[in-house]
């Protein structure tokens, strides 16, 4: 199991956004030099240590905001509160805030121009969703959540925190493998009648 951090930024600008700095803080540093970006944002999906890790390593090389819900603020992570009303911009770029809590209770997705949804631990690829029962975790948020991405348009590409089936997927797959498997659910339940 891979993390996934992410680096999205505007071509024409150079301002950008780095999301999850869970590991590999000096790639992470060398991708921004390399394309002379100037990072606006840090943004957490959540705070599970795999996504944090090299958090500090990061905010102390650059000269950044660090975002992420007020659920997940504690001593251990330094950053702003943000929430579900907050829309960011990194130059002409778009960055819509959702609240996606259930594996953690802050859960937060990053909807990038309306193209790509970067979803932490939430939701996966091929039906994988995150887990509910770590510290603050909670199934039926989590199910809430889910419900409320598979609302967005179908040509979103999902960019999720790890690469259990795959790096990328969109809404229209997502919706497809999550019928599928209540289908399937539905008439195991009846089979056992």
């Amino acid at each position: 199991m891979k993390n996934l951090s992410y680096i999205i930024f505007d071509e024409e600008t150079k301002e950008g956004a780095i999301i999850d700095p869970g590991f590999e803080a000096d790639k992470i540093l060398k991708t921004v030099k390399d394309h002379n970006l100037k990072i606006k944002y840090i943004l957490l999906t959540h705070t599970h240590i795999d996504h944090i890790a090299e958090l500090i390593a990061v905010q102390q090389k650059l000269d950044t905001q660090t975002l992420l819900s007020k659920e997940e603020i504690d001593s251990e992570v330094y950053g702003s509160p943000i929430d579900e009303s907050d829309i960011l911009n990194i130059g002409e770029q778009e960055i819509q805030v959702i609240e996606t809590p259930g594996h953690t209770l802050g859960g937060l997705s990053f909807l990038y121009n309306n193209q790509y949804l970067f979803t932490g631990d939430t939701l996966f690829c091929k039906g994988i969703i995150g887990r509910s029962d770590l510290y603050g975790g909670n199934a039926d948020e989590l199910k809430r959540s889910i419900a409320k991405l598979m609302k967005l348009p179908e040509e979103i590409f999902i960019c999720p925190g790890h690469n259990y089936e795959g790096k990328k997927s969109t809404i229209k797959n997502e919706k497809e493998y999550h019928t599928s498997n209540i289908k399937n659910k539905f008439l195991e339940f009846l089979s056992k009648e």
